[in-house]
C-alpha cells in the first residue's frame, strides 16, 4: 500500500412522573345518615402520560476507556431537541425515552485502536438514529454511516421511522451486507468459530478495522473517515465515498485485528486469500484471481491541507506477484489545479 499526498487550498466546506392521588370522599351525616358514596376527585389528572421505555446498547469500536453517550430527541423534521445524558457502564449505555419517538444517539470518548492497541480520541461522535421501541441499539461505524446518509437525504415531509428503514435497506447492500441487516443489532465481538464473510458480525469487525487502516495522525481518527461521513451528510452518493476502503484484503485485515488482541476471544479463522473489498458500484468482499490496483478515494475537507490517496495492490497470491512501477498524475475534475489543489506526479514502486 502506498500513499500519495495531495495539497489542498481553500476553506473547509462539506457541516411526569405524575402523582395520581385517589381520593375517597367519606361523607357522614348525623340523624338522616349519609349516602355512603365515594368517587375520584374530578380535578385530579389520571392520565399517566406517554409510555416510557429503556433504550440500551453497546458502543463498539475498540474497547473504550472514557465514554460519554448523549441522546437527542428528533422532531418530525429531524431537528434535535435537548440532550439526554445516558448512563454509561463500560461500553454499555442506557437512557429513558418516550416510546415511538426517534432519537439520535451520539457517543464520544477514547478507545483502543483494534489494529494497533493505540488510544484514539473520537474527533467526532459515533452516531445512531433509532426509534425508541424497547429493542437494543448498538452504536458502531455502520450505524454511523446510516445516520450520516439519513441526514444527507432527509425529507421533512415523510416519517422519520420510515426513512430510517429505507436508508438501512439501501445502504446495506452497498456495503456488502444483506439488505435486511439491522446495524444496531450487530455485535462485532460475536463471531463464531466457523464464521465466514457472509457473517454480518464479521463484516462489521472488518469494516471497523478498515476505518483505522486509513491514514491518520497519532491518537486521532482518520481525516478520511471524517470526510466520508461529512460527504454523506452533505448528500453525496454512497458510491462516491465508500471506495475509500477499496482493495483491502480480508484475510490480512482479520489477522491484524486478531494478532493485536485488542478485541479478545476472536476465533482463529482462515479466510480465503485474495478476497478483497471492491466497489463496482456496490461494495463487498470479492475473491480476485487476478492482481488488481485500487485507488482508494478519500474525501477530506479542503482546510485539512493534505489528502492522502491510498493505492492498494490486491488479488491473487500477493507473495507471487512481480515487482512493478506505476506512474501517477493528478488531473482536474470539479477541483482545479492551482486553485483547489497542487498538482502531483509520482512514480510508485511495488516490490
Amino acid at each position: 500500500m502506498r500513499l500519495l499526498p495531495v495539497l489542498l487550498h481553500g476553506t473547509g466546506i462539506h457541516r411526569t412522573f405524575s402523582l395520581v392521588v385517589l381520593s375517597v370522599l367519606l361523607a357522614s351525616c348525623g340523624g338522616g345518615g349519609g349516602d355512603g358514596s365515594s368517587g375520584a376527585d374530578p380535578d385530579v389528572d389520571t392520565d399517566p402520560g406517554p409510555t416510557q421505555v429503556q433504550v440500551t446498547g453497546r458502543v463498539q469500536k475498540g474497547p473504550f476507556g472514557q465514554l460519554t453517550v448523549r441522546a437527542f430527541p428528533l422532531d418530525a423534521s429531524g431537528q434535535p431537541g435537548s440532550a439526554i445524558d445516558a448512563r454509561v457502564t463500560g461500553d454499555r449505555y442506557e437512557f429513558q425515552a418516550t416510546q415511538g419517538d426517534v432519537y439520535q444517539i451520539e457517543a464520544t470518548g477514547d478507545f483502543q485502536d483494534e489494529l494497533t492497541g493505540e488510544t484514539v480520541q473520537l474527533t467526532q461522535p459515533l452516531s445512531a438514529v433509532t426509534e425508541a421501541d424497547g429493542q437494543p441499539q448498538n452504536i458502531n461505524v455502520l450505524t454511523d454511516l446510516v445516520a450520516a446518509r439519513l441526514q444527507g437525504n432527509l425529507d421533512p415531509e415523510r416519517s422519520l421511522t420510515q426513512q430510517i428503514g429505507e436508508t438501512e435497506k439501501n445502504l446495506m447492500p452497498q456495503l456488502g451486507f444483506p439488505q435486511t441487516t439491522d446495524p444496531g443489532l450487530l455485535d462485532l465481538t460475536d463471531i463464531g468459530d466457523s464464521a465466514d464473510l457472509n457473517d454480518p458480525n464479521l463484516s462489521l469487525l472488518l469494516l471497523s478495522g478498515s476505518v483505522m487502516s486509513l491514514p491518520r495522525q497519532t491518537g486521532r481518527m482518520p481525516d478520511g473517515y471524517g470526510g466520508l461521513i461529512e460527504g454523506l451528510r452533505q448528500g453525496l452518493l454512497p458510491e462516491t465515498v465508500l471506495p475509500a476502503f477499496a482493495g483491502l484484503d480480508a484475510a490480512y485485515l482479520y489477522d491484524r485485528i486478531r494478532d493485536a488482541n485488542v478485541i479478545s476471544n476472536l476465533p482463529d479463522l482462515v479466510l480465503e486469500t485474495g478476497t478483497s473489498f471492491l466497489c463496482n458500484p456496490d461494495c463487498g468482499w470479492i475473491l480476485e484471481t487476478e492482481p488488481r490496483l485500487s485507488v482508494a478515494n478519500v474525501s477530506v475537507r479542503e482546510a485539512t491541507g493534505v489528502a492522502d490517496i491510498l493505492i492498494r495492490r490486491s488479488g491473487g497470491l500477493l507473495a507471487d506477484l512481480p515487482a512493478f512501477s506505476v506512474e501517477l498524475t493528478t488531473t482536474d475534475d470539479s477541483a482545479l489545479t492551482g486553485f483547489d489543489y497542487v498538482s502531483k506526479a509520482e512514480t510508485l514502486n511495488f516490490t
